[in-house]
């Protein structure tokens, strides 16, 4: 059984490998200045529906990082080393990318350390939940994230939620308690459960940051993300005193972080921030559920999980909170922030 699922995550790896590799060779083929158009399509300032798209589809890939990492704690590697090789490696090719830029925006390395700070802390609460608590309610938890998103945006954003958010809110939590197989009436509150709660707060903390500024460059939003996530996985580690394991099986959780996470979860990450300074931080919240519909269902095709008609009727929900999401009218105001070059 363990020989089938590692075969069946392999062969999901590799053709997201091979889509990846096939539009890569497609955009060398266009003509010179193609694949320049599509990053700025993707990453310039989209109406709310074309946004909403694009954070769905880009935190659904969070919903299969759980592949990878559990691929590479089956080579004996201990489950906060691995969120350490995932979260550390990608800083190494957004680095070199950033190298420029970053000396050329000090002015805003407060904002970038600020940000950066909450949104690592929020990242590693979070991974630290699954590892020590309930994986269901941490995963809830964390998602209380569009309401702290919401209510820093009225104050620091000047954003006004409507009935219509609040209900995109309340229906995406619901549909989270029918996927995730959790009753908050009778749910027993730990003290480990604050890792998931707390990640909540320090994600919106962050996001309502890069909100307020949007003019700041995204891509080193993002690397700073990655650089204190780092430290603060580093600090973890050693309050924890989890012992690193051997040179060889390090080596390869290294390139496992760097070509997993690096493929998966970096693009959504500069997505997800990207959106973030033009659309509101409690929308890209409720978005940001659809990780939980391709966990599920991607623990059901290769782990053999079979869902429940309640599970599917939160699936359907969360699809129509991002349905209302994308389809309301909730504009910012602000004008239009041009997209930095990635190169």
């Amino acid at each position: 059984m363990a020989r089938r699922q590692c075969r069946l995550a392999l062969l999901l790896l590799s053709c997201l490998t091979v889509i990846d590799g096939v539009a890569v060779s497609l955009a060398r083929r266009e003509p010179e200045g193609c694949s320049t158009r599509m990053i700025h399509f993707i990453f310039k300032e989209h109406n709310q529906r074309t946004a909403s798209i694009i954070v769905f589809l880009g935190s659904s890939m969070w919903g299969m990082l759980w592949i990878p990492m559990r691929l590479t704690e089956a080579m004996g590697v201990p489950p906060i080393w691995v969120h350490f090789w995932f979260v550390a490696m990608p800083a190494l090719p957004l680095g070199y990318f950033c190298l420029k830029a970053i000396k050329s925006e000090r002015q805003n390395w407060a904002i970038y350390l600020a940000a950066g700070m909450c949104v690592g802390t929020a990242f590693t609460l979070y991974s630290l939940g699954l590892l020590l608590a309930s994986v269901s309610k941490t995963t809830t938890l964390f998602y209380l994230t569009p309401i702290w998103s919401t209510l820093l945006g009225s104050v620091f954003l000047g954003e006004r939620a409507g009935l219509r958010r609040w209900g995109a809110i309340g229906l995406a939590l619901v549909g989270c308690c029918f996927v995730m197989q959790l009753n908050p009436v009778s749910m027993q509150f730990e003290k480990l459960d604050l890792l998931g709660f707390l990640s909540s707060i320090f994600w919106a903390v962050g996001m309502v940051i890069l909100g307020r500024y949007p003019n700041v460059d995204f891509k080193i939003a993002t690397l700073s993300q990655y650089l204190c996530g780092t430290v603060i996985t580093v600090v973890a580690i050693a309050v924890l005193g989890v012992a690193p394991p051997d040179t060889l099986t390090s080596s390869k959780a290294a390139l496992m972080g760097l070509f997993f996470s690096g493929l998966i979860l970096m693009p959504s990450f500069l997505v997800i921030i990207r959106v973030t300074q033009y659309m509101s931080p409690g929308l890209v919240g409720i978005l940001m559920l659809s990780e939980v519909l391709v966990a599920v269902i991607t623990a059901m095709v290769l782990l053999g999980e079979v869902l429940t008609i309640m599970q599917w009727i939160g699936v359907g929900v969360i699809l129509g909170a991002g349905v209302i999401v994308a389809t309301a009218d909730e504009s910012r105001g602000r004008a239009a922030v041009p997209p930095t070059d990635l190169a």
